[in-house]
């Protein structure tokens, strides 16, 4: 602009020397200047989709080096695929269907990866997939959620949204008149609140106002309730089914009487390409500040978005609000922890079908679990098998019968955990009873062999009915203890689960904001988020980390992080001893065990650290690598203190035999603020790696470990192993057989 200006300044200064020659070239230049600038206005007014939303640069995490983890093999599908990328964010097509097109062959290509990780047979190669997969899903998943709510129309959306709310208003009209018609005298009621009116508005096409006419004077009704004579109807009339339609009625006048959001184009652009943005930022940086933007860009792009931000939540539920932390165990692994076994011996002495029956039994019993499928609570069978041993005689006035039983019984109980409550229900039991008379004696002197014959031959024509007694007895002694044990655990265990677990994780901010129990007939399946406020949760997980058998238990960093965050250490003061005192605090108030930290050799350099007013400690986990990231000054008796540094220390674990080796790479200082002389800074960051090094030492541990169970008061030792490590694209995965 500014050479603009000067051309016309020389234009204007020889109008006067030469009248109509200087005119005609002010002219044409003024021309130009105005249908440049006209031009670069048309350039912004025409940005469409994705168009200057996007960062405008490719993130370093997807850049063309990370495709070499591919290999040789797949050069060519590592070219075109980081060629899509470099589209995407620097050279995105003007149009819409162009920038469609861009993201159906990304999307395609990502569907491929997914292809390699299943048949990959190099596990380092395979981890290497994982870890692109997740990063490239992120971004394309994004960009399609945010280019289809720039494509939504306002006014169709809304009316959707109407409708939706309209089908939700009839849902909970049929409620309530199903409940009120198992009451009597209760569909009086349905008169009262129009009921058949509401149902007409719900079910019809009528306009907006034509609905809310009806509505609006059904919802001065129920905020009336107050107005009725007695008691008894004003209660009556706050029950549940009456407040859930109350609510329907006043979400649809709510959404009716609002304006159509979308409609300042301009508002929707900032907004998405301020979610963006700081999207990019945290996956860059892991740091509150930058998922705090998150959220808040998210919250206000609901305000504005046409849909109420649906499309985009799909996405951000999928990639940054998802669970982060996963466990997964195997039904033999954990019938290795609770089958126990005993074994019960006893004396017979019953009458049975007219004989006394003497003798001794032994029964060998197991008790274990059954998962069974549950897509909404953790659902399972505990089971008692057992096997009764008898050796019985029974005598009558005629014979003595000499009888060997071999029984065996199977009783089941099933369980039901939705994260907060175990609930149970009557047992059941099968019994298969085996009866053998082997032998009888009878007081027939000479005839006694005859007699025996005869007595033998009666005691099998009432073996049927001997082994439906001998099942029934098993079932009276077997049945009602497994009964009454089993309730008697678990009750112990809701009490001690609400009293002290649930409890512990609350007071500490712990608890997750949200949980999923699921079970198949032989894995269980757990799925928690730690997030509140302000932060992010985790990432889709790659189904193809999880191991089939054993215990696999995967964190993702943001579970991590946040629960760093509940430390509260941010600002604060302290001695690597009292660092390590806060961290075994923390995790005994928080489960109830205390815990014992190993402390490691303090050697030379500060001991007192000043963590930064934010992100004291960060994790990062990614293609193999675990980086933690302390934000810190160090205290130095006696010296200049160490201002804020940012040190960042990679660290890797590898399962080799029988050991993990922890390895630590190389580390980076550098000063939180711009330091005024850089050869300080050259000296101190050189006093914190030593401190560092001297501090998390390369190591090796032995991947075997035993811990104690107690099974019904009596304890018993479980051998484990660390079968597998994996720090991948968010996720770690550790996998214990």
């Amino acid at each position: 602009m500014k050479l603009k200006q000067n051309a016309l300044r020389v234009a204007f200064m020889n109008f006067s020397a030469k009248p109509v020659f200087a005119a005609t070239i002010a002219g044409l230049i003024c021309l130009v200047c105005l249908k440049t600038d006209t031009m670069g206005f048309e350039d912004q007014a025409a940005e469409v989709g994705l168009t200057g939303l996007l960062v405008d640069a490719v993130p370093e995490d997807i850049y063309e080096e990370s495709f070499d983890v591919l290999g040789e093999s797949k050069k060519k599908w590592s070219a075109d695929a980081s060629a899509l990328i470099v589209k995407l964010f620097e050279e995105q097509p003007a149009d819409i269907a162009g920038q469609k097109a861009l993201l159906n062959s990304l999307e395609a290509k990502v569907a491929e990866l997914n292809g390699f990780i299943a048949v990959e047979k190099d596990q380092s190669v395979k981890d290497g997939m994982i870890d692109l997969q997740g990063k490239l899903s992120r971004r394309v998943d994004l960009a399609a959620a945010v280019l289809g709510t720039l494509e939504l129309d306002p006014a169709a959306q809304k009316t959707a949204q109407l409708d939706q709310a309209k089908t939700k208003i009839a849902a909970d009209v049929k409620n309530l008149e199903q409940y009120l018609k198992s009451i009597e005298n209760g569909p009086a009621w349905l008169t009262y609140v129009r009921a058949g009116e509401i149902e007409k508005v719900a079910q019809s096409n009528s306009a907006a106002k034509n609905s809310q006419k009806v509505l609006l004077s059904v919802q001065k009704m129920f905020k009336s309730r107050e107005k009725l004579e007695l008691e008894s109807q004003r209660e009556f009339f706050s029950r549940k089914q009456f407040i859930k339609l109350e609510k329907s009625v006043d979400e649809y006048l709510t959404l009716a009487r609002a304006p159509i959001q979308g409609s300042n184009v301009e508002k929707l652009r900032d907004q998405l390409a301020e979610l963006l943005n700081a999207v990019e930022n945290h996956e860059e940086s892991h740091s509150f500040k930058d998922s705090q933007a998150v959220r808040n860009a998210y919250t206000a792009l609901k305000d504005v978005a046409p849909d109420g931000g649906d499309l985009v939540t799909e996405a951000m539920r999928f990639h940054y609000f998802n669970y982060n932390v996963r466990v997964t165990a195997s039904e033999d692994f954990l019938n290795r922890i609770v089958e126990t076994k005993r074994v019960e011996e006893g004396e017979v002495d019953d009458f049975i079908l007219g004989a006394d029956v003497t003798g001794e039994q032994t029964t060998h019993v197991t008790a274990g679990l059954n998962l069974k499928p549950s897509d909404s609570t953790a659902r399972l069978d505990v089971t008692l098998k057992g096997v009764t041993e008898s050796n019985t005689v029974g005598v009558t006035n005629q014979a003595t019968v000499y009888t060997q039983g071999h029984h065996t019984f199977r009783a089941t109980k099933e369980i039901n955990f939705d994260g907060l409550v175990f609930s149970t229900k009557k047992a059941k039991i099968s019994v298969d009873a085996n009866n053998n008379t082997y032998d009888a004696q009878t007081n027939l002197g000479l005839f006694n062999g005859i007699g025996r014959g005869i007595a033998l031959r009666e005691a099998g024509r009432r073996r049927g009915q001997s082994e439906v007694i001998a099942a029934q007895r098993i079932t009276d002694r077997v049945l009602p203890e497994f009964n009454k044990e089993v309730d008697s655990n678990f009750k112990s265990l809701n009490k001690k689960l609400e009293t002290e677990i649930i409890t512990r994780l609350k007071d500490a901010g712990l608890f997750p904001s949200a949980y999923s129990y699921q079970t198949s007939d032989d894995h269980l399946f757990v799925s928690t988020r730690l997030m509140s406020k302000g932060e992010l949760g985790g990432s889709t997980l790659n189904e193809n980390v999880v191991a089939n058998s054993g215990l696999t238990v995967q964190i993702h960093e943001s579970q991590l992080n946040n629960s760093l965050d509940r430390l509260k250490l941010a600002g604060r003061t302290l001695t690597e001893d009292e660092l390590i005192t806060e961290l075994e605090k923390s995790i005994s108030d928080s489960t109830g065990r205390s815990i014992a930290i190993p402390k490691s050799e303090k050697g030379s350099g500060p001991n007192t650290l000043a963590f930064a007013e934010s992100d004291p400690i960060r994790f990062d986990i990614s293609a193999g690598v675990i980086t933690l990231t302390l934000r810190a000054g160090f205290i130095q008796e006696g010296k200049e203190d160490i201002p804020t540094q940012v040190i960042k220390v990679p660290l890797t674990f590898k399962v080799e035999g029988d050991e993990i080796k922890i390895e630590r790479g190389t580390m980076q200082v550098s000063a939180a603020v711009r330091p005024k002389s850089l050869a300080k800074q050259i000296t101190q960051a050189g006093i914190i790696r030593k401190k560092i090094q001297s501090a998390l030492p390369n190591r090796t541990v032995n991947r075997k470990f035993s811990t104690k169970i107690d099974n019904g008061g009596e304890e018993r030792e479980l051998n484990l192993a660390i079968a597998e490590i994996k720090a991948l694209d968010g996720w770690l995965t550790i996998v214990i057989k």
